[in-house]
């Protein structure tokens, strides 16, 4: 799920229109629009939108993450490969 389509349904589940939303971000209508059609990177209002939204942070973060990554890397071979080393590298490590 890309990070708009979380900021959808999120919006969606809380029942907010894109209009309230956007007021409640404090940003245009339209730039949310933009968002949630990953038009638009989110990461200024990450904490803004977990709070409204109710999503963790961290679930958003990741989605953003994720969505850089992939837009990126995602025609590129050796992308699974290169997830799997980095991951093992960033795991810690059991003592």
């Amino acid at each position: 799920m890309s990070i708009g389509q979380l900021i959808q349904e999120g919006r969606l589940r809380s029942g907010l229109t894109l209009e309230e939303l956007s007021d409640k971000i404090g940003i245009k209508q339209a730039m949310m629009s933009r968002i949630e059609n990953d038009q638009r990177s989110c990461s200024k209002y990450i904490k803004k939108l977990s709070n409204i939204l109710d999503i963790p942070e961290e679930e958003i973060e990741t989605a953003r993450i994720s969505d850089e990554i992939l837009k990126k890397y995602k025609d590129n071979k050796y992308l699974l490969k290169a997830l799997k080393k980095t991951t093992s590298i960033i795991s810690p490590r059991k003592k």
